[in-house]
């Protein structure tokens, strides 16, 4: 799969050729991500993992392949060779 580029850096003087990479099971992550990508003028990518969606089957799905050490993700790939500054997002999870 192909990485979807959800929100494309505006030509600000802040910064140039940034990237956001964000993962957020409930969008808050995502929101804040978008938000700081306005104020610095960078792009976005979200990392979607469906398994981990909101509830307790999704949460359960989360931990169990964190204890694994594995994850099923999209995109699989992100071509990063146009940003200079890459920024990585994701929630906090407390046990």
């Amino acid at each position: 799969m192909n990485a979807e580029l959800i929100q494309k850096d505006k030509d600000t003087p802040k910064q140039n050729n940034s990237v956001i990479i964000v993962y957020s099971r409930s969008s808050t992550t995502l929101i804040l991500a978008q938000y700081i990508a306005e104020e610095i003028g960078a792009s976005v990518y979200q990392l979607k993992a469906p398994a981990y969606e909101l509830g307790l089957l999704g949460w359960s799905n989360a931990m169990i392949d964190a204890r694994n050490h594995t994850a099923i993700i999209s995109p699989k790939t992100i071509d990063l060779t146009p940003y200079e500054v890459i920024y990585l997002g994701s929630p906090y999870m407390a046990l």
